[in-house]
């Protein structure tokens, strides 16, 4: 993605309560999201200094995604001796491009629950079907690897990163809807609020190998008061969930319009890098979509995906093939 200097997730309410920020509705982009993902033979890609240590980011004046990433690949661009993945640009086979957003649309809790950052094993089957995560375009406003010139490198610190906040939030989102359904949001509190001065703040574990800075997401908007009311505890928690997507998701996405009938324009959501993919679905996942998964018979793969049918037992047609091909 080439043009990222205007944030398209931040739109006008026309309504009488004036001016405000939400998220696009199925009613702006006509449900129209998609990705395209760049996926080449596993031979193209080589996992390096997987048994040294990941690059740790110190720079506590770092408030955004967009710009951590820029500062990892700084770091890494200093002092490669650092685990990362690298990929042959150029090659003689054609890759494959993939819609993943619609073919895996559960991805991103296969991203949060599957994948184990210091096994190799993982890494390597989770690369051969989907890729890397960042932006394969070298043209593009996002620095999330580093192109040299036939190779594309890829630190393992950007997959912790983006991994840490994955997880918080969609963990975050389970338990604001449990506890909404519960109508007894007061235990939202002790996981992921601390109380101060009447202000409910934001409550994490802190990270090694690179800052926080959810806190600071949160303070650059109107703070939440009032420790007697639970539904400001729940809008807050909502609200903090809405940051972190929002600061993941907003430089990744372009916004494309096709006039598909020559007579109205279609515009699309759509994301070029696999990482905003998965932020992309945690997203729809948010606006309300019902999980309805199961697990992959494929015992080689074993991730969720989303059940088309009762008969649904793959989470893809290459699983079920390996999967009878290896009881014959």
């Amino acid at each position: 993605m080439k043009k990222k200097e205007k944030h398209i997730l931040n739109l006008k309410d026309t309504t009488e309560k004036g001016p405000r920020k939400y998220y696009i509705s199925s009613q702006e982009v006509g449900d129209i999201w998609r990705s395209k993902q760049i996926v080449k033979n596993i031979k193209y890609y080589s996992l390096e200094n997987f048994s040294k240590n990941n690059i740790k980011l110190n720079n506590d004046a770092i408030d955004s995604t967009k710009s951590s990433c820029a500062h990892i690949i700084k770091q890494f661009n200093k002092n490669k001796n650092v685990p990362f993945i690298r990929e042959i640009i150029k090659t003689a086979e054609k890759p494959i491009i993939k819609n993943i957003y619609s073919e895996y649309p559960y991805l991103f809790i296969n991203f949060i629950n599957k994948i184990n950052l210091k096994n190799k094993k993982d890494i390597a089957y989770w690369i051969s079907r989907f890729g890397l995560l960042g932006d394969s375009d070298s043209a593009s406003l996002n620095q999330e690897n580093l192109f040299l010139s036939n190779d594309r490198h890829e630190p393992m610190l950007l997959w912790e990163y983006e991994k840490w906040h994955l997880k918080y939030a969609y963990e975050l989102w389970n338990e604001i809807i449990h506890y909404e359904h519960q109508q007894n949001p007061a235990n939202l509190l002790k996981k992921y609020f601390v109380l101060k001065e009447n202000k409910y703040l934001p409550k994490f574990e802190k990270n090694k190998n690179f800052p926080i800075f959810i806190d600071k997401l949160f303070e650059k908007h109107e703070p939440f008061f009032d420790k007697r009311d639970h539904d400001i505890l729940l809008d807050a928690a909502k609200a903090l969930c809405g940051m972190i997507i929002q600061d993941h998701l907003e430089h990744r996405v372009s916004f494309p319009v096709e006039f598909n009938d020559f007579t109205s324009p279609v515009p699309i959501l759509e994301t070029d890098s696999l990482i905003g993919t998965m932020w992309l679905q945690l997203l729809n996942y948010v606006r309300g979509e019902k999980l309805n998964k199961a697990i992959c018979k494929n015992d080689q793969c074993g991730y969720e995906f989303k059940v088309f049918g009762n008969k649904s037992k793959f989470c893809s047609t290459d699983c079920k093939t390996k999967f009878y091909n290896n009881k014959s």
